[in-house]
C-alpha cells in the first residue's frame, strides 16, 4: 500500500486512540468481511505500524502476523492531503 492509500483509509476508518480501523470490506471489491487492517500512529516514535494479517490469512490462513512499520520524520506531511 502506497502512502495516498494509507491516506485516503485513514480518511473513511474509524480512529480509537490514533488507531485507525479500515475495514477489509473497504479494500476489497466485492468482501464482506467484517475483518479489518489497523493502522497505528506513534507520535512519540514518528512511526505509522500497519497490521494486515487480518487481509493477507484471507489468501494464506498460516499468516500468524504481517505488519508493517514505517518511520515518519514529519507527520503533518503524511496525514494532511497536501500532495
Amino acid at each position: 500500500m502506497d502512502i495516498n492509500n494509507i491516506k485516503e483509509y485513514i480518511k473513511t476508518s474509524n480512529n480509537d486512540n490514533d488507531i485507525y480501523k479500515v475495514k477489509i470490506s473497504d479494500i476489497i471489491l466485492n468482501s464482506s468481511s467484517s475483518d479489518y487492517i489497523t493502522i497505528k500512529i506513534d507520535n512519540i516514535n514518528n512511526t505509522i505500524e500497519i497490521d494486515y494479517t487480518n487481509l493477507l490469512r484471507i489468501n494464506d490462513n498460516n499468516i500468524t502476523k504481517a505488519i508493517v512499520n514505517i518511520t515518519y520524520s514529519d507527520i503533518n506531511k503524511i496525514i494532511s492531503l497536501e500532495e
